[in-house]
């Protein structure tokens, strides 16, 4: 059983590269400087720590929302009859991670990292299962189109990708403060 753990740890930190954009380092708050462990944080009563629960959790609803986009792109239809869906759905999957973020805010910045470091992990290792690899299919049809209306939506189908950002506030507040804001995340 600890091989096998092992090798797949391996296995996702190997992989980790495959999401661009979702690796990297929570921004340190606290003015410490220090960097996260990736040992076990706490439990909870199970014996799966805390940190790696809400990073499999993360990732979880990262994986959910693009399995729910993917049968709304199939056979490409305009733009205009699938838009307000694939924003609301989007919606509902923000609001899924800053439920999730609300808990990871309140761990120690070590913590945060190692649920940030998790979720990538657990997220690389998705990279290959065929609903992630249908969903690049998917999209490529309208970002390869030029009118504006496409274009625009094509940038709103990739940020799907970046979902989990939602659920680490730091980041979402330097990366994309309007939304922070509009999310009421201070």
């Amino acid at each position: 059983m600890k091989i096998v753990l092992l090798i797949m740890i391996l296995v996702c930190v190997a992989a980790a590269p495959a999401l661009a954009g979702c690796a990297g380092e929570l921004p340190d708050k606290s003015g410490t400087g220090s960097t996260a462990s990736t040992a076990p944080a706490s439990t909870t009563g199970s014996t799966v720590p805390e940190t790696y629960r809400l990073g499999d959790e993360v990732a979880a609803i990262w994986a959910e929302s693009i399995q729910k986009l993917d049968p709304i792109l199939k056979n490409t239809p305009p733009v205009a009859s699938i838009q307000k869906q694939v924003a609301d759905l989007k919606e509902q999957y923000i609001q899924k991670m800053v439920a999730v973020g609300k808990q990871i805010i309140a761990l120690d910045s070590d913590a945060q990292q190692t649920v940030y470091d998790r979720s990538n992990d657990t997220m690389s290792a998705m990279g290959s299962a065929a609903w992630f690899v249908d969903y690049e299919a998917l999209y490529a049809p309208y970002q390869a189109k030029d009118d504006e209306t496409t274009q625009e939506f094509a940038v709103v189908l990739a940020s799907f990708n970046t979902l989990s950002e939602y659920a680490f506030f730091n980041r979402l507040k330097d990366d994309l403060p309007d939304e922070a804001a509009r999310l009421g995340i201070q």
